[in-house]
């Protein structure tokens, strides 16, 4: 048996030798065929192909690594019946190269760049998709819409809605108080913005820019749209108060609890009053005191409630009988009544009729409610105002007031 193996192991290897030749030389033939006029050589392609999408217009833009062979490019659009071809210059550094291709129908479009040497050996292709904005786009766009618009004294405060991932600011004009044109910039982030100066029963002009993508070429903008103020009668803000104490006033209570501050606490109880000292040097009447309103508003009426906590008090000893009101916007630092316009002459009236000291149902309802007057019409915004008591019902020289409040266009 060992015998008839051995010319097995004798021939064999060289046989199977010759089969492996054979046939590796099979393999081979397809590639010799391919490269038979010499091997393939490639340039280094594209690297970091973006596109810029731009109004009808598209950035392309790729890197330049390594590859110092190359030198031209061919870009290719519209499934390859439109194209850019130009010539490079490598440096030794990594080059960006930056290609603009204008006059695009809206929508997406590809792109493909291939590399050349100056054999014409070509890179691989590098393709890209780049959108392109337009009339369509921007028709959809819109304005940044806003929760508020409200006058705080001379200026408009807008609260925004918060705005839109491609928004990037809002552009505000209008015509301020110096009559000169103000251009006002409200960035994305923004949602509560002032515009200074802006006069009363003015109107803005507005409109919202937009960036579709990063990289975008062009800014886009809604249509411009237009917000006219309408003044509106309300109640003043009575935080918005403060005393502005002048020489020739007369605001010290006579404890310190019933200071001249009370006139605007919203309480109309015990001790919440302005209860003037009687004990004041000087002290006659008519006597005044100056308000500061915090802004100019155009006054129109104003209500007074005199102390009311119990029947002795009503319409009785310093509750204001006859008084005045003036307004200004530059009271004079000397306490003068040069800078002050008359704003109405008033009168308190008691429904019952009754003498001093005593009181029906209806004097108790007023009192408690409190007076309204109507001050005289005017076309002016005021700041300040001067209450002036020329008589009280007690025939009382320290006035007594719970509280005023004062209706207006802010």
């Amino acid at each position: 048996m060992i015998a008839n193996q051995r010319p097995f192991y004798q021939f064999g290897l060289p046989f199977i030798c010759l089969l492996a030749m054979v046939s590796c030389k099979r393999m081979d033939d397809p590639y010799r065929e391919f490269i038979k006029g010499g091997e393939t050589i490639y340039v280094g392609k594209a690297d970091s192909l973006v596109a810029y999408g731009g109004n009808h217009r598209v950035l392309v833009s790729w890197l330049l690594i390594s590859d110092p062979k190359v030198a031209g490019y061919r870009l290719f659009w519209n499934n390859g019946r439109d194209s850019l071809t130009g010539s490079i210059t490598k440096t030794d550094g990594i080059d960006t190269i930056r290609l603009e291709v204008g006059d695009l129908a809206e929508g997406t479009h590809h792109f493909d760049v291939y590399l050349y040497d100056h054999y014409g050996n070509s890179s691989i292709k590098a393709s890209v998709a780049g959108k392109v904005y337009g009339e369509r786009y921007e028709r959809s766009l819109l304005n940044r819409a806003y929760r508020s618009i409200r006058r705080v004294g001379d200026h408009l405060e807008i609260r925004w809605m918060p705005a839109d991932g491609t928004m990037t600011q809002v552009e505000v004009s209008y015509i301020g108080n110096d009559e000169k044109l103000v251009k006002h910039i409200v960035p994305a982030r923004r949602e509560v913005d002032t515009l200074f100066q802006f006069p009363r029963n003015g109107k803005l002009r507005y409109k919202t820019a937009f960036l579709p993508e990063a990289g975008a070429l062009d800014t886009f903008y809604t249509d411009e749209e237009t917000y006219q103020e309408v003044l509106t009668e309300g109640i003043l803000d009575k935080a918005s108060f403060a005393h502005l104490p002048l020489p020739t006033d007369s605001y010290q209570p006579e404890f310190a609890a019933w200071a001249i501050q009370n006139l605007w606490d919203d309480q109309i109880t015990s001790p919440n009053f302005f209860y003037m000292n009687p004990n004041m040097a000087g002290l006659t009447l008519p006597n005044w005191f100056t308000l500061d309103l915090g802004y100019a508003s155009r006054l129109t009426k104003m209500k007074v409630n005199s102390l009311s906590h119990d029947d002795y008090w009503m319409f009785n000893v310093g509750a204001p009988k006859s008084f005045e009101i003036y307004g200004s916007n530059d009271p004079a630092a000397d306490g003068s009544w040069d800078s002050w316009t008359l704003l109405g002459t008033f009168e308190s009236v008691k429904p019952s009729g009754l003498p001093a000291g005593q009181v029906a149902e209806d004097d108790r309802i007023v009192a408690v409610e409190g007076e309204t007057f109507n001050l005289l019409p005017t076309d002016q915004f005021y700041r300040y105002v001067r209450f002036k008591t020329n008589s009280t019902w007690g025939g009382n020289l320290n006035v007594m007031i719970a509280e005023l409040t004062f209706w207006g266009y802010q």
